[in-house]
């Protein structure tokens, strides 16, 4: 005896024999059939990925710097710590001057 199901009938079980997640079931075995199908949907899964990345670091890196030079900018307003740097400069100033006598 040959059993024959349509369609319908094995959607019907499936609801049936899994009432939470019957879509999911037949979802699966949609994708399952076709490999093309799986290819296309992880290229595409990984291109949204890697653009939602790279924008997300270029956001957090803008917002970074952009906090540290607002750092920076208050720091020098500071007595001690601008007088440091400003020496600090003077020297960096003064060693590449030096540096460029010695070169012909």
């Amino acid at each position: 005896m040959k059993w024959k199901s349509s369609p319908e009938k094995v959607k019907r079980k499936l609801t049936e024999s899994h009432p939470g997640y019957p879509t999911e079931f037949l979802w699966m075995q949609e994708v399952l059939g076709k490999p093309w199908r799986i290819f296309w949907l992880n290229f595409f899964v990984g291109i949204a990925r890697g653009l939602g990345f790279a924008l997300g670091v270029s956001l957090l890196s803008g917002v970074v710097i952009v906090l540290i030079s607002k750092m920076f900018s208050q720091a020098i307003s500071l007595p001690l710590v601008g007088s440091y740097l400003a020496d600090f400069i003077t020297e960096v100033q003064k060693q590449m001057s030096q540096i460029g006598r010695i070169r012909p």
